[in-house]
């Protein structure tokens, strides 16, 4: 006769045990993936306060490390602070960058890589809609709007040394 007792158990003991420490520590995984994730760190080039900072707000809230560049020293340590107060993120630094000078540039990137180990993501929506009078280059202002919503992308991620 067979003991079904002893056959239960050791269905239990083969097959259910297992399976639910398994279940268990993918789901332990899942739930506290975040605290195994290394940051995300993400460039951003602010000019005016609007979209990007609002990018920028958004990933400091998920514990990113955020690099602001700007040309305007205060514009861009009051948004540094702002986001630190809002998001109560400490990872925040600021940086003064010419978008417009290639030496600038330089400069800017040598620090970014010297501080850290890679970049994830570069945001830069700094550009504006012209119209289609404005495309005849009247004024070096126009020339240097067109040069910067087409070209600076490139100089940001690339910055090759013969330009």
């Amino acid at each position: 006769m067979v003991n079904w007792y002893a056959v239960g158990l050791a269905a239990a003991l083969v097959y259910i045990v297992p399976k639910r420490y398994f279940i268990q520590k993918v789901l332990n995984y899942y739930r506290f993936r975040s605290l195994n994730m290394p940051p995300k760190t993400i460039v951003v080039l602010l000019d005016d306060i609007g979209l990007n900072y609002e990018k920028a707000r958004l990933y400091a809230k998920k514990s990113a490390r955020i690099i602001i560049g700007g040309q305007n020293r205060i514009k861009i340590e009051t948004a540094r602070k702002e986001l630190i107060r809002l998001t109560k993120n400490k990872n925040v630094i600021s940086i003064q960058v010419n978008r417009f000078d290639k030496n600038s540039l330089k400069t800017f990137a040598q620090e970014v890589m010297d501080s850290e180990v890679a970049v994830d993501a570069i945001i830069n929506n700094t550009g504006k809609e012209l119209a289609d009078l404005d495309i005849i280059f009247k004024t070096q202002d126009l020339a240097r709007e067109r040069f910067e919503n087409h070209c600076l992308n490139f100089l940001y991620v690339g910055l090759p040394d013969d330009l």
